[in-house]
């Protein structure tokens, strides 16, 4: 018997599941916990002492928890040393912020400070010959202004360092040795996959792998903080050196700057290959609805600052989320914004949020429900609903109610048309992107089991098949991995 743990951290939640890899799809434990309220650290460390007589002997780790600091102000302290006369190449090359047609358009913010973009006179060409050697009073200069500013990283990016890392490697080796952090990109045959070298060479535009490298960068303390959190809790049961991350090409690692930023992709990665076989699986999971095609893969990252270079899992989210939020729109009908609230503070029947979501409108169907569908229950999938919540979501709606031109409709109509407008958005949506009309659709995710009977009963024309694992696929897709 071979044990192992399996970690998937959401935004908001943490999916815990050991498994013996002889019979993979038989979950030995499994918990999922709400981390506002309770510690990754102590819920990690719980769920082990809880199943003591299991012995995991490795942990895989995969973590989207980073994607809650991506709307903020990322990059502030980093600094970038780059090829001479190529200090606003990254500015420059940002994509637009929309892609219609505007009299004023505007780019998209760039990842890091402007000040604190450094060139030197470096220069290796297209065919990976040295023109210019590195000089090293350059670089002791820059030391000098990085350290009275307090920068702690610093991101390596030369033209063509891909063909040729020398000047790479002797910069990157310089900063490490007067301690600071350095982000820099392997070459084209440096700890890459065949895959990776062919997608490295597909790609002549550096500004993908610069790109990345800042990311990385900025990530990187958050990243830290979150792999210690994990090792603290695993502590009397795995060692650091046992427990890997997941990143978006499958690849499993312990320490590696260069690939922060693909770990966001972990999750994707670790469904896309638990249903390799499948051509297209619809993922309703408690944070996020998506449509997954585990046969494709990209090779770049639309990210919000541009394309970014690596290998990431072919997804596509619904315009609907499960944290949706409840709105009266303009033509004065109730209808789910395309604002996502997520679960900090989370949906009314939480007890902490005044703002009515998706989940309210699902709970509170479930227990009106006259439809005779025998499905799951919200407090099955998520068992930290209040017991106050639901009245108190009732008479959130019931306000909203007033304020629309359905006023003297009752409830359970306005709550019902809801529920079909929902079901006809995720079948609409499979349904355009639907390979092969005969082929059935798979479905998974911890919301799932809910929605499957009212997916079969107003879509009968498709054939939704539901995955048995769907509750603990998070991580069960996880723990079932072995490293590569």
């Amino acid at each position: 018997m071979s044990i192992q743990l399996g970690v998937n951290l959401g935004p908001s939640f943490a999916d815990l599941c050991l498994i013996d890899t002889t019979r993979p799809t038989l979950p030995l434990a499994y918990r999922r916990s709400y981390t506002p309220s309770e510690s990754i650290t102590g819920s990690i460390h719980q769920f082990l002492l809880n199943n003591a007589q299991y012995k995991p002997e490795k942990a895989i780790v995969a973590s989207s928890l980073l994607e809650k600091i991506l709307d903020t102000k990322l990059g502030g302290t980093v600094a970038q040393v780059v090829t001479r006369g190529f200090e606003n190449w990254a500015f420059l090359r940002q994509t637009l912020q929309h892609k219609y047609f505007e009299l004023q358009p505007q780019r998209t913010e760039a990842l890091a400070s402007q000040d604190l973009i450094f060139g030197i006179t470096e220069r290796v060409n297209a065919f990976g010959e040295n023109l210019k050697d590195i000089d090293l009073s350059e670089l002791e200069v820059i030391t000098s202004k990085l350290k009275l500013m307090k920068a702690e990283r610093v991101c390596v990016n030369f033209l063509f360092s891909g063909k040729n890392p020398t000047h790479q490697k002797e910069v990157t080796q310089y900063f490490v040795n007067n301690g600071f952090e350095v982000f820099s990109a392997p070459s084209q045959t440096e700890n890459l996959s065949s895959y990776q070298n062919e997608v490295a060479l597909e790609y002549a535009d550096e500004i993908l792998v610069w790109r990345k490298n800042l990311l990385n960068a900025s990530l990187s303390g958050s990243f830290k903080e979150i792999r210690s959190e994990i090792i603290l809790g695993c502590e009397g049961f795995l060692t650091a050196e046992q427990i890997d991350f997941l990143d978006g090409d499958s690849s499993h690692f312990i320490e590696d700057n260069s690939r922060i930023a693909s770990s966001l992709f972990g999750p994707t990665r670790a469904l896309s290959d638990f249903y390799k076989n499948s051509s297209q699986v619809l993922v309703l999971g408690l944070e996020r609805w998506f449509i997954l095609k585990p046969k494709i893969r990209k090779t770049q990252w639309l990210s919000p600052w541009g394309p970014l270079a690596g290998e990431v899992p072919d997804i596509q989210d619904l315009k609907i989320q499960p944290t949706s939020a409840l709105i009266v729109d303009e033509y004065e009908q109730l209808n789910f914004s395309s604002e996502v609230l997520g679960f900090q503070p989370g949906p009314i029947i939480l007890g902490r949020a005044l703002k009515p979501t998706l989940l309210d409108l699902l709970h509170l169907h479930n227990s009106h429900s006259t439809q005779g569908i025998q499905a799951h229950t919200l407090e099955e999938i998520l068992p930290i609903i209040q017991t106050s919540g639901l009245a108190k979501f009732k008479d959130t709606l019931q306000a909203m109610l007033r304020n629309t031109s359905s006023a003297n409709t009752k409830i359970e109509t306005v709550i019902q048309d809801l529920v079909n407008f929902l079901i006809d958005q995720i079948g609409l949506h499979i349904l355009l992107e639907r390979e092969n009309p005969k082929s059935p659709v798979l479905c998974t995710g911890a919301l799932a089991p809910m929605l499957i009977p009212h997916l079969k009963k107003r879509w009968a024309e498709i054939n939704w098949e539901l995955c048995p694992y769907s509750l603990e696929i998070d991580g069960l897709a996880l723990a079932g991995r072995s490293s590569k």
